[in-house]
């Protein structure tokens, strides 16, 4: 009588059970975040500041938490653009003029992260120099467009901080520019998830500016938040799948 023996990789069926509940886990703080986004939504409608900032300074805990688990490659610059926006956001839940500098100031941090990155993602051999220099023309005519509207009214605020309207706009504006580079140049899975990061991160400032500056209301409020978690969430996983 022969006896056959199955030997079974017990190793890789583990990794493999242990990448599933990850996975499983990350989908988990995935709905989370969108709870949190809606009950930020939500406390805008309701007016109710100190509860909307409850929700609103667990959005970037939870996103590097979700990066963690869901990603098997993971790199310090994107935990340090994550870092950065969290701490901003939590200086800008009080609006005095000191916490919005800082919070800004550390916006800008985490956005030349952002940038470092994606300049790392791009193959100049490949680009196309004169659609280059159309799409920043057109991006960074955007941002100057948007400048020239807000100046007037964000100068009485600023006064001589009024440098840091220009600092966002420009990184604003090359973190689209770069993402779309990045499409052109190297392409690969999760690109699109960060041109489109890219691209509401640019609506949801240019919204902020507005709200900020020119006219306050619940609409544009709403408006503003939801499209800067989706900005979040999308250059997270346009990170986390171009690094796979």
């Amino acid at each position: 009588m022969v006896f056959c023996v199955k030997i079974v990789d017990t190793k890789g069926f583990g990794g493999n059970m242990n990448n599933g509940l990850l996975e499983i886990f990350s989908y988990i703080i995935l709905f989370i975040y969108t709870i949190f986004t809606i009950g930020n939504l939500y406390m805008i409608l309701q007016k109710k500041t100190t509860e909307r900032n409850f929700f609103n300074v667990f959005l970037m805990p939870l996103l590097a938490l979700f990066y963690l688990l869901r990603f098997k490659n993971h790199n310090i610059l994107i935990y340090l653009a994550i870092f950065s926006f969290w701490i901003g956001d939590i200086l800008l839940t009080k609006k005095n003029k000191r916490n919005v500098i800082l919070g800004l100031s550390l916006s800008c941090i985490g956005m030349i992260f952002y940038v470092i990155k994606l300049i790392t993602f791009i193959k100049i051999v490949n680009l196309n120099y004169l659609l280059t220099i159309l799409i920043m023309i057109l991006y960074f005519g955007l941002v100057f467009f948007e400048v020239i509207i807000s100046y007037e009214y964000a100068s009485e605020y600023f006064k001589k901080d009024i440098i840091f309207l220009y600092i966002i706009a420009f990184l604003n504006a090359l973190l689209c520019i770069l993402a779309i580079l990045t499409v052109i140049s190297n392409y690969k899975s999760g690109v699109w998830y960060l041109v489109f990061g890219s691209n509401f991160f640019l609506i949801s400032n240019s919204l902020f500016f507005f709200v900020s500056f020119i006219k306050s209301n619940r609409f544009f409020n709403i408006c503003t938040t939801f499209t800067y978690a989706i900005a979040k969430l999308l250059l997270i996983i346009g990170f986390g799948l171009f690094l796979i």
